[in-house]
């Protein structure tokens, strides 16, 4: 989707919702009781899904705000239902960045290079953040996908997200960094210096709990399977300098992911004579499938990753069979701060919980 394309989706998206509910950025104000969600997507220029499904995203809310009330019974529902679209709106300012990197991606439609990462200077905007910037997961190559920048901040874009974060009368309560490239859910720390320690956020098992629970709704209701876990244990390599890093480690969001959404099932086979699109993203007949796993994923991460700071959500709706939350919270706060594979994580819980339905 073209960045001209993006901003008439997401006008028709926004018109979905009540009037009242949407204001301009020249028109936004903080208010002192308002309770900050914030969404990025499309740091990276090959990155096409990200805004593609959070535009979508934002249409099923408004699609959801309009439909009739939800059954509250239902288990391994896919995507939003009323009652939590109406959550999310009574209880959250959202703040909505489809598109981070205009520069970069008008240059991937320009010269259909889809391997191309950074903005148009060649910065990887998701390396120029002010934590643990320029360190080894990161490079001072301006020829390198991941060259960090001169100095740190030094790109409008990862300027402005720096600015932003500490502008807010309320510090933000949940930040998405929207990717694509496989299926994870990266929780803080990614950088070398916490993969070398250890080190996780204060939030950290509160966080993972809620990933999980995610990741299991969407195993249930699409089949597809995201690994949680630590970027640091998760990842093959440290990043140093990430956005979801800084909100973090520095601005103190209690809940802050990078998801990534969507990996080739065979990266080396989908590359072939189209480059690096399909390892990134996913094809036409991939695509709306890719993006119904994409709204289930962020749903319920919402409805899960609850503050204490905000009313509770709606019952979140979990896989038949499933074991009690708490359980699932008790487990991740002991595996704190390791990587763990979905289907491994459940499969211990189950047991814990000797249920009769183990897989």
């Amino acid at each position: 989707m073209s960045a001209s394309r993006l901003r008439a989706a997401l006008d028709e998206a926004l018109a979905r919702w009540p009037a009242e509910s949407v204001t301009r950025p020249a028109e936004g104000h903080s208010r002192k009781d308002e309770q900050f969600l914030s969404f990025v997507s499309a740091m990276h220029a090959r990155e096409l899904l990200p805004s593609h499904a959070l535009v979508s995203f934002v249409d099923e809310i408004g699609r959801a705000l309009q439909a009739p009330a939800s059954p509250s019974d239902s288990d391994c529902v896919a995507g939003m239902s009323r009652e939590l679209a109406h959550w999310i709106r009574d209880t959250y300012t959202l703040h909505l960045l489809p598109l981070l990197n205009p520069d970069g991606r008008a240059r991937v439609e320009a010269t259909s290079n889809y391997c191309w990462r950074g903005n148009a200077r060649g910065v990887d905007l998701n390396r120029n953040f002010p934590w643990a910037w320029g360190g080894e997961g990161a490079s001072h190559n301006p020829r390198s996908e991941e060259y960090c920048g001169k100095t740190v901040l030094s790109e409008p874009e990862s300027a402005f997200l720096a600015g932003y974060a500490s502008s807010l009368v309320n510090p933000l309560q949940i930040f998405l960094s929207l990717h694509a490239g496989v299926h994870h859910i990266y929780l803080p720390f990614a950088d070398s210096i916490s993969r070398a320690s250890g080190a996780a956020p204060d939030n950290h098992a509160a966080a993972l709990a809620a990933a999980v629970a995610a990741a299991g709704t969407v195993a249930c209701a699409h089949g597809v399977h995201f690994d949680v876990g630590r970027a640091a244990d998760l990842s093959e390599y440290p990043a140093d300098g990430t956005i979801f890093d800084f909100m973090a480690g520095a601005a103190n969001v209690p809940f802050s992911y990078a998801l990534e959404l969507w990996g080739a099932s065979n990266p080396a086979a989908a590359e072939g004579s189209l480059g690096c699109n399909p390892i990134f993203n996913p094809q036409d007949f991939e695509l709306a499938p890719a993006l119904a796993v994409a709204h289930t994923l962020i749903s319920e991460l919402l409805a899960n990753a609850v503050p204490p700071s905000v009313p509770p959500a709606p019952h979140p709706r979990a896989a038949p069979g499933a074991v009690p939350r708490a359980t699932l919270a008790a487990l991740a706060s002991a595996a704190s701060p390791r990587a763990l594979k979905i289907a491994d994580l459940l499969r211990s819980t189950c047991h814990l919980a000797a249920s009769e339905t183990c897989p």
